[in-house]
């Protein structure tokens, strides 16, 4: 699938996206992108039924964002949850 289709397909991380590269920088998160969509779990997006990257294993700290309050959360995974 070409980029210009997931822009598409998934607006919302698109656009949450954008936002962190304007922060953070483009390259710094364009390379945590690439460490995600190879594998590693540093990136992963759950759009419209599209998955891309890698899930956080089963512990460790998710950041996460609703479009519908604005609000970014931080969440720890525990093995039991």
């Amino acid at each position: 699938m070409k980029k210009e289709n997931l822009r598409d397909k998934m607006p919302t991380t698109a656009d949450f996206i954008d936002q962190l590269r304007e922060a953070f920088g483009k390259d710094y998160i364009n390379d945590i992108i690439r460490r995600g969509l190879k594998g590693e779990p540093v990136f992963y997006a759950n759009e419209n039924g599209i998955e891309i990257g890698t899930p956080m294993p089963e512990e460790g700290t998710a950041i996460t964002w609703d479009p519908v309050t604005m609000v970014s959360k931080v969440w720890e995974k525990k093995e039991n949850d």
